[in-house]
């Protein structure tokens, strides 16, 4: 008697669920930067294990994705768990300034391994199931959500753990990032409908680039940083709510208010896709995280949480649908490598766009905010035309040959 599927609420399966949750439950991230100092590292160190963090996942991304289309996106999913583990562990042990960057490279290798693989792994599982009911985005915004839910949780516990000593929290959650390591090895296989790329690491990245270069859809991903732009707001918050008096105890909540709405809200990306079309409610997703950011521009504590809580929502919108857009333009047989190109490519614009909106907060916060609105503006615009782009280039294609 055959086994009966896997549960796979909106296309992707609960463990995979319960497996993001758990290694989204990082319950140090409200004391981080004192737990650090504690151990004796510098404030400007603490900023430099970001660096180190995003130097290990830039080198990883490309042999990441070129192995997860070797071997499969299922072994690379478990695998950027086992890292994540590795690297939450290696943090509540370390105790000098070299333990604590090598926690940072482990986990830059985790999120490199889950990018691209895990969106793939879905694909897999839905092609497998014969999943109809719902859109790839919204399978995405499942797992964005599980995300979510594990930072909520984890930033209103987080403290709490704080109060029986430092170091609680730090253990709590590697214990929790071993759980879901464990639960990854029984994620059910995937079937793959298109032979991976046997051809060595450099066919697969010329594959990748390629198809990049042929498709307007990934020139647009490879040159947005999408993330960057939609979460500028989050250095900028805190001092932006100190200076209209908002207490530091009160700042908690509205972060994780902020979560939770985003949260709420991602429920919306299947109606949207339904309404608007996919490529229409990305655009319209994206709109709305400038409309946040000239709201959170302006002064006043009420519209700096309600500007933020705009953004908020467009991210966990643009994520599952950006992913959705991806995985259709990517080739199969190298989609993961593809994947991991593109978001290379996005990587390094983002890190010159973050330098760019760090040094324009220095001159002005107002000034700061109202420009990445004005860039995701432009944005929208380029996303419209790579769009008509594509469809022009297809339509060429379905021209008959006489």
């Amino acid at each position: 008697m055959p086994a009966p599927p896997p549960r796979s609420p909106g296309g992707v399966p609960v463990l995979l669920l319960a497996c993001t949750v758990l290694a989204a439950l990082n319950f140090t991230q409200a004391i981080s930067t004192i737990y650090l100092q504690s151990h004796g590292v510098a404030l400007g160190a603490i900023f430099s294990l970001e660096s180190v963090m995003l130097g290990a996942m830039l080198v990883a991304e490309v042999p990441s994705g070129h192995l997860s289309d070797r071997f499969g996106p299922r072994r690379l999913v478990i695998a950027a768990f086992g890292a994540q583990f590795a690297s939450q562990t290696v943090f509540a042990i370390a105790d000098s300034y070299a333990g604590f960057a090598v926690a940072s490279v482990l986990f830059g290798v985790s999120l490199a391994a889950l990018s691209g693989a895990r969106e793939i792994y879905v694909m897999e599982l839905r092609a497998a199931q014969g999943e109809q009911r719902h859109g790839p985005a919204h399978s995405f915004a499942r797992l964005n959500q599980a995300m979510l839910v594990g930072g909520l949780v984890s930033a209103g516990v987080g403290g709490q753990l704080a109060t029986m000593g430092l170091a609680v929290p730090v253990r709590v959650t590697a214990v929790f990032a071993g759980l879901g390591f464990v639960l990854s090895w029984f994620l059910p296989d995937g079937t793959r409908a298109v032979p991976a790329d046997a051809s060595g690491a450099g066919g697969s990245v010329r594959t990748a680039l390629a198809a990049i270069r042929r498709s307007p859809v990934l020139i647009f991903f490879s040159a947005l940083p999408q993330f960057a732009l939609l979460s500028a707001i989050n250095p900028i918050l805190q001092p932006r709510l100190l200076s209209e008096g908002v207490t530091l105890a009160h700042i908690g909540w509205i972060i994780a208010g902020g979560t939770l709405v985003a949260v709420v809200m991602s429920q919306l990306t299947r109606r949207l896709e339904g309404w608007l079309g996919l490529e229409r409610a990305y655009a319209v997703s994206l709109a709305c995280g400038a409309a946040g950011y000239v709201v959170a521009s302006f002064s006043g504590a009420v519209t700096v949480v309600v500007g933020s809580y705009v953004i908020a929502v467009a991210l966990s919108l643009c994520l599952p649908m950006s992913g959705a857009l991806k995985v259709a333009a990517a080739p199969g047989g190298a989609q993961a490598t593809t994947l991991s190109v593109s978001s290379f490519c996005g990587s390094l614009v983002a890190i010159v766009a973050n330098l760019a909106i760090g040094a324009l907060t220095d001159v002005s916060v107002e000034a700061a905010l109202r420009a990445v609105a004005v860039t995701i503006v432009v944005a929208v615009l380029l996303w419209t035309a790579a769009v008509r782009v594509g469809r022009r280039a297809e339509r060429v294609q379905e021209v008959p040959v006489r």
